[in-house]
């Protein structure tokens, strides 16, 4: 099924902004904060459409220890051939399609291929959770003090806001969804010709189970949905997520 269209009009279209020294060298000191993060989970925004040889209609559950938490996961939810086996994994990297959340199947050849342009997977990684807020809990101290004043509605609530220019974020804007009583959600999104050569341009990161990160990336279509992209994605991921872990 593919994506929606975006309603996102004037989404590429923000220049960003110079700042203050003062204000510099604390855009600077916040994203060392969040490096550790970036390096986690590596080649962030690098989503690749995989070869349709690396596909695999086989739902041979996996059991995948990743930290300390053991995984249930069918073979093609996985989007790494190499990580399709038993065992201890640093990372995983899974694809779903959007937005029944179910992995490759020859009926869905199209959609995991894009073929005729189409965008409708998300690509999900998890990974040992190593800090101790998510993009949602990183709104306040972090992020607000990356962007700038300027801000734009867009869809069902949603406001977009740019990255200053030395935030270290180039060519990103920061997408903010207000729910209370939720935490809001937030996520990062590429603009102009990076996002238009990229599957996936939207990413957002969640904490997942007692010590992992789920780090999505979607795409910006899929914005249109994101009151209940969350719920999707973490009902998805939690049903291969067993209740034992390797410490028990």
């Amino acid at each position: 099924m593919p994506a929606r269209a975006s309603a996102f009009a004037g989404f590429d279209d923000f220049v960003p902004r110079r700042t203050t020294p003062l204000r510099a060298l604390l855009c600077i000191l916040l994203v060392v904060a969040l490096a550790s993060l970036a390096t986690a989970f590596g080649g962030r925004w690098l989503v690749h459409a995989a070869a349709p040889m690396f596909h695999t209609e086989s739902r041979q559950v996996r059991e995948i220890v990743v930290g300390s938490s053991v995984l249930r996961v069918p073979e093609n939810v996985i989007r790494e051939p190499r990580m399709r086996r038993d065992g201890a994994q640093e990372r995983l990297d899974l694809y779903f399609r959007w937005p029944q959340m179910e992995g490759y199947t020859p009926d869905a050849r199209a959609a995991f291929n894009h073929a005729g342009g189409s965008r409708s997977i998300i690509y999900a990684t998890i990974a040992p959770r190593r800090l101790a807020h998510d993009m949602s809990d990183r709104l306040e101290p972090i992020y607000r003090h990356l962007v700038a004043p300027e801000e734009r509605e867009a869809a069902d609530g949603l406001t977009i806001r740019p990255f200053r220019e030395e935030a270290g974020f180039a060519g990103e804007v920061l997408v903010v969804g207000e729910r209370p009583p939720e935490r809001p959600f937030v996520a990062r999104c590429l603009t102009r010709d990076t996002a238009a050569h990229s599957l996936a341009p939207c990413e957002r990161e969640v904490h997942f189970g007692d010590d992992l990160s789920l780090v999505y990336r979607f795409p910006r279509e899929i914005l249109n949905e994101w009151r209940i992209l969350d719920e999707k994605i973490l009902a998805g991921a939690g049903e291969y997520l067993t209740a034992r872990s390797t410490g028990s």
